[in-house]
């Protein structure tokens, strides 16, 4: 059985990919400034921190970084859209300025979250990608969470769709 990070305890199966419990996970959590990207790396998941007034991203975990394969400069106060290389982002209007923003789960998910200052666990959202050329679809299974001025999203599992 894996343990927390940080005081040892047991995990069950639903938080070992967290990497910690939910005592030691709500006190990161508290002061977002303690969410350096060094202390995100230790989720095994990728994470990052969106600030609530801009939704740019704040900082990122390395495994975010590894699935979009940019350096965290190149991640730092961008649009979610920016990074992932979402097909819309380059239109006119960039992220979140095109027709097609209105409709995007994961920018609904995040204003979701920002409004009803709800957790959202465990959702699956479909986002179509520019990889290496190519245009692709990819399902992520996403929770957010609501603290402070930021929102701290989980990309919990991934796949490429055909």
């Amino acid at each position: 059985m894996k343990k927390c990070r940080f005081c040892g305890e047991d995990l069950d199966s639903s938080y070992q990919r967290r990497g910690f419990c939910d005592e030691c996970y709500s006190l990161l959590l508290e002061t977002p400034e303690r969410f350096k990207a060094e202390v995100l790396d230790y989720i095994e998941v990728p994470m990052m921190v969106i600030n609530v007034d801009d939704t740019t991203i704040r900082t990122a975990n390395d495994k975010l970084l590894k699935f979009v394969e940019k350096s965290l400069d190149q991640v730092t106060g961008f649009l979610g859209g920016d990074v992932i290389e979402c097909i819309h982002a380059k239109e006119d209007g960039g992220c979140g300025g095109t027709i097609f923003c209105n409709d995007c789960p994961i920018r609904n998910l995040i204003n979701k979250t920002i409004k009803t200052k709800e957790d959202q666990k465990h959702k699956t959202l479909i986002q179509s990608i520019k990889k290496n050329g190519d245009i692709i679809k990819i399902e992520l299974e996403v929770s957010t969470k609501l603290k402070n001025d930021v929102v701290f999203l989980q990309i919990e599992n991934y796949k490429t769709l055909l």
